[in-house]
């Protein structure tokens, strides 16, 4: 009895933890709609220097690491899966999925090394880039949506770019939904720079 207790009382933190990641992923369509409408190409375009991205950058690098990893997240979910040893018994797990959560972070000082995978493929990008993004936002809250129908803890995703780096799912929902939020702080800052075009 006691331990039916338990487990319903952790089903309810996790039914939580994933409604308030629902509210922070329709916040940030929010705040990126307020961004970016009524730019022009000029103006999602611009950067101050060749190394920096652009505005519009941000938002494709945010849609291409999600779509990266969407065959990922498909095969997480697959209910015939068979996880490697390693993806089901890593010691590494908890330590990898919290340093990449608290790395993504806004707030976080801690330079993080882009992937080429991961980094924006188009050097000039339409306008429609806000459209992308916004769709890209409902598949993630869909995925989220989803998410409430397993184990947090149980389902592993594993990265494109190292076997070695797996998530348990808890910890890729909440770094898909934090890493959101970086990269529109990094466009906003971008966007308050002296010689953006107005």
């Amino acid at each position: 009895m006691e331990q039916q207790v338990e487990q319903l009382l952790e089903e309810k933190v996790d039914q939580q933890f994933l409604d308030k990641l629902l509210t922070k992923v329709a916040e940030q369509s929010e705040r990126a709609t307020s961004m970016f409408t009524g730019l022009n190409g000029g103006q999602i375009n611009w950067k101050p220097s060749p190394e920096v991205w652009s505005a519009g950058e941000c938002l494709e690098h945010i849609i291409q690491l999600f779509d990266v990893y969407r065959s990922k997240v498909n095969r997480a979910f697959d209910p015939d899966i068979k996880y490697s040893f390693w993806e089901q018994f890593s010691p590494l797990q908890d330590f990898i999925g919290r340093t990449f959560v608290n790395a993504s972070k806004p707030e976080s000082k801690r330079k993080v090394k882009t992937y080429k995978d991961f980094v924006p493929q188009k050097s000039h990008l339409r306008i429609d880039v806000l459209d992308r993004f916004i769709k890209h936002q409902g598949e993630l809250g869909d995925l989220i949506e989803k998410s409430k129908n397993y184990d947090l803890y149980k389902i592993k995703v594993t990265s494109p770019v190292s076997t070695f780096i797996t998530f348990k799912l808890k910890d890729f929902l909440e770094l898909l939904v934090v890493h959101v939020d970086r990269h529109l702080l990094q466009a906003e800052r971008l966007m308050q720079m002296e010689g953006f075009p107005k």
